[in-house]
């Protein structure tokens, strides 16, 4: 059993992929889904992989202005912060944000496009251990803000 409004979102990300400098030979898989809709991006012309985030979830704030607001404060702890933090990859034109709008979509959706960054959750057995590194990831986050 298919999805129809899934489909037409993964369809209007693929076809916004061709916004951005990645090759025909561009793989793009869904990576994961919660509020948003997660695309793994792997092109083998380059060595990084990225993702693209498509909002799929609460569309009253994810409006295109929010997006890019948020994405320039990634931009800037990157710039201003030692925390690590996926880079974001602009269109061709420079935009952040790609607004997908196709058939099949009850409304328009925000996408954009970072880098990937690996990782694991932590073991259920092995919650505290992070929780120093976090804490001062929040400070810093709190200062920046």
């Amino acid at each position: 059993m298919t999805d129809p409004l899934a489909e037409a979102i993964e369809g209007a990300a693929r076809q916004a992929l061709a916004s951005y400098d990645f090759s025909e030979h561009t793989a793009f898989s869904p990576l994961s889904e919660s509020e948003n809709k997660v695309f793994l991006i792997d092109d083998p012309e380059i060595p990084e992989s990225y993702v693209m985030r498509v909002n799929s979830g609460r569309l009253t704030y994810h409006n295109p202005p929010s997006v890019a607001s948020e994405l320039q404060w990634l931009m800037a702890l990157e710039r201003e912060t030692d925390i690590l933090v996926p880079q974001v990859k602009p269109a061709r034109d420079g935009g952040l944000v790609q607004k997908l709008a196709a058939p099949g979509l009850d409304q328009p959706r925000c996408a954009a496009v970072y880098s990937f960054l690996p990782g694991s959750e932590p073991p259920e057995d092995d919650l505290l251990t992070g929780f120093k590194r976090l804490g001062g990831i929040s400070a810093q986050l709190h200062t920046h803000a």
